[in-house]
C-alpha cells in the first residue's frame, strides 16, 4: 500500500489570508455579476431593459429605507448619549443620593401601578432579599473578627 503524504500544519495566520482572499474574491465575483446585470444586461438584450430598471428602482427603494431607518436609529443613539451625559454631569455634581433618590421614586411609581397581591409579593420578596444580605453580611464581618 501506498501511504498517503502527511500534511503539514497550516498557521492560522495563513488560514486568516486564505479566507481572506476567498471572501474577497467573492465579493468581487458579486460585484461583477451586479454591474453586468444593471448596466451591460439592458444593453445586449434590450427586451430584458424594463424588467432591470423595475428591479433597480426596488434596490435603490429600498436601500433608501434603509438610510432612514440608520438615521432614525443613529438620531436615537445621539440623544440617548446626550441624556447619558447629562445624567453622568448630574450624578458628579449632586453626588450618588439624587441617582438613590430618582431610583426610589421610580420604583415608587411603579409599585404604585401593580395590582394589590403583586405589591405584597414584591414587598416579601424584598424583605427576604434584604434579611439574606443582612444575614451574609453580619457572617462575612464574624469571619473577618475571627481570622483577625
Amino acid at each position: 500500500m501506498a501511504k498517503k503524504k502527511k500534511k503539514k500544519p497550516v498557521p492560522p495566520e495563513v488560514k486568516l489570508k486564505w479566507r481572506i482572499k476567498k471572501y474577497t474574491r467573492r465579493a468581487l465575483m458579486l460585484g461583477i455579476i451586479v454591474a453586468v446585470y444593471f448596466w451591460v444586461l439592458p444593453l445586449l438584450v434590450p427586451s430584458m431593459a424594463p424588467q432591470v430598471d423595475q428591479t433597480r428602482q426596488t434596490v435603490i427603494a429600498v436601500a433608501g429605507q434603509a438610510q432612514k431607518q440608520m438615521t432614525q436609529i443613529l438620531g436615537t443613539a445621539t440623544e440617548l448619549s446626550a441624556e447619558l451625559t447629562s445624567k453622568k454631569k448630574e450624578i458628579e455634581e449632586g453626588g450618588p443620593e439624587i441617582l438613590v433618590q430618582e431610583t426610589v421614586d421610580d420604583l415608587t411609581e411603579r409599585i404604585k401601578a401593580l395590582p394589590r397581591e403583586q405589591v405584597k409579593k414584591v414587598k416579601s420578596q424584598f424583605c427576604a432579599d434584604l434579611i439574606e444580605e443582612a444575614v451574609l453580611a453580619c457572617e462575612a464581618t464574624d469571619s473577618a473578627k475571627n481570622e483577625e
